[in-house]
């Protein structure tokens, strides 16, 4: 089923906060995607907009499914950790991709990319970007900072929110 439309009279997707730095480079960059009130923040402010909040990132399915259940995203992914008998293998067994598996929700709840948003840090994030309307590079690489629609350095995630409020009202 498809999210109620948002204010705009449009559905909107966020894809909200790919967590792929490590815990010691989100403290390195000032990544606050770790931060309980900030994941908080932006959720709700997606929710009271009838967007889906959505959780991808390249850490294991356990660890994105539980960040999803704490924070209250609708949905997570990530890849899946090698599994034989009942015992992790050290491998990966599922692998992940952050662009096709973001476009697939999208698909599935009825919104085109284009009315899409995402934010996110780092090079992984980069064909995400690539494929949806509007995105917010957060304490991010250079190299993510320039394929963004639009960029900030902050100590306060919420700050992120007027943010995706100006890119879903331009059309996105």
């Amino acid at each position: 089923m498809a999210p109620p439309p948002g204010p705009d009279g449009g559905a909107g997707l966020i894809v909200a906060l790919a967590t792929d730095r490590s815990p010691a480079d989100q403290r390195r960059v000032g990544a606050l995607a770790s931060r309980t009130v900030d994941r908080v923040v932006v959720v709700d402010h997606c929710r009271r907009r009838d967007w889906l909040p959505v959780l991808t990132s390249l850490a294991w399915t356990v660890v994105t499914a539980h960040l999803a259940q704490r924070f209250g995203f609708a949905l997570s992914g990530g890849p899946a950790p090698g599994v034989v008998d009942g015992a992790f293998t050290g491998g990966v067994g599922r692998y992940w991709d952050e662009r096709a598996e973001a476009l697939a929700v999208a698909a599935a709840h009825g919104v085109a990319p284009a009315r899409c948003l995402t934010l996110g840090d780092s090079r992984s994030d980069l064909p995400l970007f690539a494929a949806v309307g509007g995105t917010v590079a957060v304490n991010a690489s250079a190299e993510c900072v320039a394929a963004a629609s639009t960029s900030l350095m902050t100590q306060d995630l919420a700050d992120a929110n007027p943010l995706l409020d100006d890119l879903a009202a331009s059309g996105c």
